[in-house]
């Protein structure tokens, strides 16, 4: 799992309350087959390569 987090927001909360709410921009579950596709390079925002791996928010083009 990878997460991306806004960095104002960690500057300004408190890790338990931004845990506790999910307060991340984008989490990506990805394989290692996914990694390999993205040649180890985790693109922020999602690209289209991406549409069918799994993170949360879902792709929206």
């Amino acid at each position: 799992m990878f997460y991306v987090f806004d960095g104002e927001v960690l500057e300004n909360t408190d890790w338990k309350t931004v845990k506790a709410n999910n307060m991340y921009l984008q989490r990506y579950d990805l394989s290692l087959e996914d990694l390999r596709k993205l040649n180890f390079t985790i693109p922020y925002p999602a690209t289209i390569e991406m549409k069918d791996m799994k993170m949360w928010p879902k792709y929206e083009p």
